[in-house]
């Protein structure tokens, strides 16, 4: 489990969360695909998509799920 700093991309309210990084596959607007956790703010309890290497919370409105086929 990691635990790291996030930053609310709607209050700015700047919180620790922990971590089991076991990521979700969002797909943005414009096509590209990222991983991310699901978090929320403590402050004004909006759902969140964090990506490891940022600071900065996703607004969860802008990513769609990608479907997982099985095979």
């Amino acid at each position: 489990m990691t635990s790291r700093e996030v930053v609310c991309c709607f209050c700015n309210h700047q919180f620790r969360e922990n971590f089991d990084w076991d990521p979700e596959r969002v797909r943005a607007k414009d096509g590209r695909e990222i991983q991310v956790e699901v978090s929320k703010c403590p402050m004004c309890s909006r759902l969140l998509y964090v990506k490891q290497d940022s600071l900065r919370a996703l607004d969860t409105d802008e990513y769609g799920l990608v479907e997982v086929r099985l095979k």
